[in-house]
């Protein structure tokens, strides 16, 4: 075994041993955890720089490595020990979101640090094929380990099974033991990384079979480009917020447009397709920076209409960087023509450094998105009713200790107004609701006594509310159908009436046969919904049939004109 593979053995043990201690900290709940600072930037510290040593040190860089790397971990356990500052005082505030973005955003800066101190500060080179290269490799590289680290995982599950069948569980009982798995599996991650990065020829083969899998979907993935933007003057714009994922589906066809040309141009200069397929995909482009413009529009009308969130200023910021990205490739195509794909490097790479300053910059004290979304909800509130209006369970759950230390100073001024009774007030429910609630058909407002029984009934779902009018009856004058959106069906369809007091009353239906998300919706919006009172009320959407709940169920395809009058 050469030194490096020793050196990097030896690491691999360190490093299953401080997860393991970590870990027994955190299950035991120990002064550690109590000092969220210190607990999180030992995480980060303990699986970040081990896998930079991992994927840098060669037998003839030690120096430089172990220099570049004991940066790296200096710069991130600081950023580290804010976000755990932000997550302090221990266990006042929910931390799951914060967490979250956080392990997203530093594993992102440390697969760019990988790539920039293998390719400039080990490699000397400035080069954006040889950066390209890296990024390739050591995605390839991560991922081969994982899987040799999961397919040993496998190999010893048999290995316990087979065992355990003939009455000795010994194995099945060592496997499993923290101290033992945690410190074999950072071995087994290590030593796939070392192994994968011997083989940098299969690497580089996998890498060119992704491209020319991608070569052949990006010029379909360019034609549904332009298609769609041809076709949006004919609908109108106001079409793409209608069903509320308007920017979200905006914002995925960029990422995956300019994903895609990275994929497949990577700075060489041989013909990958022929002229007009090329023109194509450059028109494209050219279109790329409106479809970037649609996309802050629409985040533009959720801020403006409801304030700043965690979630849509994480939305703003991608919409910038794919706006810059679309208007960088587009000033590349205006300046060298059919020769723009030689030039990826001017823009990815300025870029590239960009990406990985402003995640750093948003996990520090410099640009804290909780301290925005905070000022931005306590503003949406009216002059006089920020403790009613006021949603405190979104400060309290996602806005870490600058909503901690808000929901305090509140409390402390309303003394008669304990911490626990004001997280029970979520602000304006018909606002909340109302960011989700879809309207079909003819209708154009919801009553307010219906705003707030549907905000009782579906206040805890983050999902779209489909909400129609029933044609009026003599003896029901106004009804309405919501329906919870839940992916393919829907997951609660109910029927709001008013009952003889004047107010809304909601009462759960049950579905006769699985709906169509899409045929439900279209039936929705040309109103066909009708009708029929027997002894039980059978409701009809197009061809779905529902029916008030403790009812024996009938089958779809069964509930037709006939077995309609066996149900009388």
């Amino acid at each position: 075994m050469s030194s490096t593979a020793k050196i990097l053995a030896l690491i691999a043990m360190l490093q299953g041993l401080a997860v393991l201690v970590l870990k027994r900290s955190l299950e035991a709940e120990s002064w550690l955890v109590s000092i969220p600072s210190l607990h999180v930037a030992l995480w980060t510290v303990v699986l970040t720089v081990p896998l930079l040593t991992y994927l840098l040190l060669d037998s003839d860089n030690h120096a430089r490595c172990f220099r570049s790397t004991a940066v790296t971990g200096l710069v991130l356990g600081l950023i580290a020990a804010y976000i755990g500052y932000e997550m302090s005082p221990y266990n006042e505030f929910p931390v799951d979101s914060i967490v979250a973005i956080y392990i997203a955003s530093i594993t992102i800066v440390t697969f760019k640090i990988s790539v920039f101190c293998r390719s400039r500060w080990l490699d000397r080179t400035n080069d954006y094929v040889t950066l390209l290269r890296y990024s390739w490799r050591h995605a390839f590289i991560v991922a081969g380990s994982l899987l040799f680290t999961g397919i040993l995982w496998v190999v010893l599950a048999l290995w316990a099974g087979i065992f355990n069948l003939i009455g000795i569980d010994f194995f099945n009982t060592l496997f499993y033991q923290d101290w033992f798995a945690l410190p074999l599996s950072a071995i087994a991650i290590g030593a796939g990384i070392l192994i994968f990065r011997q083989i940098d020829t299969l690497i580089d083969t996998l890498t060119r079979f992704f491209r020319v899998l991608l070569q052949y979907l990006l010029p379909l993935l360019a034609a549904v480009a332009v298609l769609f933007l041809i076709s949006l003057p004919f609908q109108g714009i106001s079409s793409l917020w209608k069903n509320g994922l308007g920017t979200s589906l905006l914002l995925w066809m960029s990422a995956l447009l300019l994903f895609f040309t990275n994929a497949v141009f990577q700075g060489d200069r041989a013909a990958i397709y022929p002229a007009w397929i090329l023109k194509i995909i450059s028109l494209m482009l050219l279109s790329l920076p409106i479809i970037s413009l649609l996309g802050a529009y629409g985040m533009w009308l959720r801020i403006d209409q409801y304030g700043w969130t965690i979630a849509r200023f994480w939305g703003a910021l991608t919409t910038l960087f794919l706006l810059v990205f679309s208007l960088g490739y587009g000033w590349l195509i205006a300046a060298h023509r059919e020769a723009w794909t030689q030039y990826l490097g001017k823009v990815n790479v300025p870029m590239a450094w960009a990406l990985t300053a402003v995640l750093l910059v948003v996990n520090s004290p410099l640009l804290n998105p909780r301290t925005l979304a905070l000022e931005s909800q306590l503003n949406q509130a009216e002059v006089g009713e920020q403790i009613q209006g006021t949603d405190w369970q979104y400060i309290h759950r996602y806005l870490g200790r600058p909503g901690y230390e808000e929901i305090n100073r509140v409390a402390d001024r309303n003394p008669q107004l304990s911490r626990e009774e004001l997280l029970q007030l979520d602000g304006d429910k018909e606002r909340l609701v109302s960011e989700r609630i879809v309207m079909l058909g003819e209708l154009s407002e919801l009553p307010p006594q219906l705003m707030e029984a549907l905000n009782i009934r579906f206040q805890a779902s983050p999902l779209r509310l489909f909400v129609a009018q029933i044609a009026p009856a003599s003896e029901y004058p106004r009804r309405f159908i919501a329906s919870n959106e839940s992916g393919y069906n829907w997951l609660e369809t109910v029927l709001v009436s008013i009952d003889e007091s004047g107010k809304y009353t909601v009462e759960p239906l049950e579905k006769l046969c699985s709906m169509s998300e899409e045929q439900i919706i279209q039936h929705l919006e040309e109103g066909q919904i009708t009708t029929q009172i027997e002894e039980r009320e059978i409701i009809s959407i197009g061809n779905f049939k529902l029916q008030r709940m403790q009812i024996q169920s009938t089958p779809c395809e069964d509930v037709s004109e006939e077995s309609m009058d066996d149900l009388k």
